[in-house]
Formats: C-alpha cells, structure tokens, sequence
C-alpha cells in the first residue's frame, strides 16, 4: 500500500495536540487526517493501554 504523501497543512494538524475542527471539501484527506492522528498517538501507549476510546 502506497505511503500517503500529507500536505504541509495536514502535517500541521496532525501533529498539533490541540483541540481542532478540521474542515475541507469531500476527498480532501479529513478522514486520513484522523486515522493518522489515531495511528500515532497508539503507537505511545503502554502496552497495557492498547485501547483508544473515542468520544
């Protein structure tokens, strides 16, 4: 699977630890935004911690 490639906005966003609401056109990458998001932060949780509630 190829590697997304994130614009520098995108980049911005999903490394801030900010509260944010992320807005765009359909198929602008909001979704990929938030999965990466998940993806990185689970990756720093104890292995006791693999569960990520979402709210």
């Amino acid at each position: 699977m190829p590697e997304i490639q994130f614009t520098p906005d995108q980049v911005r966003a999903i490394e801030s630890e900010a509260n944010m609401v992320i807005t765009a056109c359909p198929g602008s990458g909001k979704t990929s935004i938030i999965v990466e998001k998940i993806i990185r932060e689970v990756e720093y949780l104890k292995p006791y911690q693999h569960w990520l509630p979402l709210q």
